[in-house]
C-alpha cells in the first residue's frame, strides 16, 4: 500500500514537530505501507530524513499563503493522489477540499473551538482566520473516515461544536524527545531576601491572548514586593498585539528588566539547554489541544505549576502545581507554595519526570499508523 500525505498546512511548530518525529519513528513495512509520498513546502521537506521509502514532492502553490494552498487542495491534490496510487491520505493539518478517499486528518488546533478563547483577539483578522478555521476543519472532520485527536478533553471539545462525527475516532498523543529527558536536580532551598540567590522561573510559550504572561508578570511582581528572589524569563514568538501589552506590563512592573524579561523566540533545537538552567517552569495557558511545551519541561526534570484549564489536568495529573490562570492570586499562591517547600518541589519534579517517559515517539508513530491501516481495512 501507499500513503499520501498532505503537509501543505503543517507550516511551523508542534505541527512541524510532529510529522518530523512522526517519520523519523516509522517502520512503514511494519504497518504494510511499501512507500510514503508527502506534499509540502520545500523548508519542511528539507528538514525531513531521506528515506529508500519517503517521496518528497513540492509545488508552487504550497509555497503561498492559505488561498494559493486551498487551491491547490481543490484542484490538484485529488489527481496527483491518483497518480501516485495512494491508497489512503493522511492530513496532519486538518483542513481538506479535495475529494480523494479515504482520508484520515488530525484535530491539532483547539483555539477555533473555543469562542470564549477567539474573543479574547478582539475585532480583528485573526479573529476573522479563526472561525474559517473553525468552519473548514468542522466540515473536513465531519467528511473524514477517521480523526486523530490528542487528548480526550480536544476531542470532547470538538465534538461540542461539530456533533457527532461518522468517522473513526481515537486519541494519540505525541511524545517526547529524548534530548530533553534529563532526570531532576536536588531542589534549591527556599532562601528569602537573597538577592544573590534567586529562583529562576521559565515561562516557553508564543505570546498569545490566551497565554496570560500578563497575569504571570503581576503575581511575580507581588512576590517580589514580598522580597522573594525571583527571575522570571519568558520565551516564545510573538503576536503583535498580545507582546507589545506584554511588554507595557513589564514595564510598568519592572522598567529595569532586571527581574522580569521578555527574550522572543527560542530555538526548538535548543529549549532543552534553556530548561537546565532554571528552578521552576510555569504553564499558564486556557486553551491547550496537547500541551507539548508542558510536557517538555516536565522531562527535563523541572518542577511545574500548571494552568488548570483545557488539556492539562489530562496530560500531567498530579504531577505538577495547578493554578487558575484567570486569577491573579491562584498563580501567587502556587509560586509562593512551590519556592517555600523544597520537599514539595523534589516530590512533583521526580513523579511529572516518571510521567513524561510514557510519551514516546515511537508509541505515537505506531498507533498512528497503526489507525491508517485499520482505516484502510475497514
Amino acid at each position: 500500500m501507499i500513503l499520501g500525505i498532505d503537509a501543505s498546512n503543517v507550516r511551523s511548530g508542534g505541527g512541524h514537530t510532529h510529522l518530523v518525529q512522526l517519520l523519523e519513528s516509522l517502520n512503514p513495512s511494519k504497518h504494510q505501507f511499501k512507500k510514503i509520498v508527502i506534499w509540502s513546502k520545500q523548508s519542511i521537506l528539507n528538514s525531513l530524513e531521506d528515506h529508500p521509502w519517503l517521496i518528497k514532492r513540492n509545488d508552487f502553490f504550497l509555497e503561498g499563503n492559505y488561498i494559493f494552498r486551498a487551491f491547490w487542495q481543490w484542484r490538484k491534490l485529488g489527481k496527483l493522489t491518483v497518480e501516485e496510487n495512494c491508497s489512503l491520505l493522511f492530513i496532519p493539518g486538518g483542513s481538506f477540499l479535495t475529494n480523494f478517499r479515504p482520508i484520515v486528518t488530525m484535530s491539532q488546533n483547539l483555539l477555533p473551538f473555543k469562542l470564549k478563547e477567539i474573543k479574547r483577539y478582539g475585532f480583528s483578522l485573526f479573529t476573522f482566520k479563526l472561525l474559517l478555521l473553525r468552519f473548514f476543519q468542522s466540515r473536513s472532520f465531519k467528511r473524514s473516515n477517521g480523526i486523530i485527536f490528542l487528548t480526550k478533553k480536544a476531542r470532547d471539545t470538538v465534538l461540542e461544536i461539530t456533533g457527532t462525527l461518522k468517522g473513526q475516532k481515537i486519541v494519540i498523543p505525541h511524545g517526547i524527545h529524548k534530548r530533553f529527558f534529563n532526570p531532576p536536580r536536588i531542589q534549591k532551598k527556599s532562601i528569602k531576601n537573597k538577592s544573590n540567590y534567586p529562583f529562576k522561573l521559565i515561562y516557553v510559550s508564543s505570546i498569545q491572548p490566551y497565554k496570560h504572561h500578563d497575569n504571570v508578570v503581576i503575581a511575580v511582581s507581588r512576590l517580589l514586593q514580598k522580597g522573594i528572589p525571583i527571575i522570571f524569563d519568558m520565551y516564545g514568538s510573538p503576536q503583535s498585539r498580545a507582546v507589545k501589552k506584554l511588554q507595557n506590563i513589564i514595564q510598568k512592573y519592572d522598567s529595569s528588566g532586571q527581574y522580569i524579561r521578555y527574550h522572543g523566540e527560542a530555538e526548538h533545537a535548543d529549549i532543552q539547554k534553556l530548561y537546565f538552567n532554571y528552578d521552576i517552569a510555569i504553564f499558564a495557558s486556557s486553551c491547550e489541544t496537547f500541551g507539548q511545551i508542558l510536557l517538555e519541561g516536565i522531562a527535563a526534570g523541572l518542577p511545574t505549576i500548571c494552568s488548570n484549564m483545557s488539556s492539562m489536568p489530562e496530560l500531567v495529573r498530579d504531577s505538577v502545581i495547578y493554578f487558575d490562570p484567570l486569577n491573579i492570586d491562584s498563580i501567587v499562591l502556587a509560586l509562593d507554595t512551590f519556592i517555600s517547600s523544597p520537599q514539595l518541589r523534589s516530590e512533583k519534579a521526580e513523579k511529572s519526570f516518571e510521567l513524561a517517559k510514557h510519551f514516546s515517539w515511537q508509541k505515537t508513530a505506531d498507533e498512528t499508523f497503526s489507525f491508517l491501516h485499520s482505516i484502510l481495512s475497514k
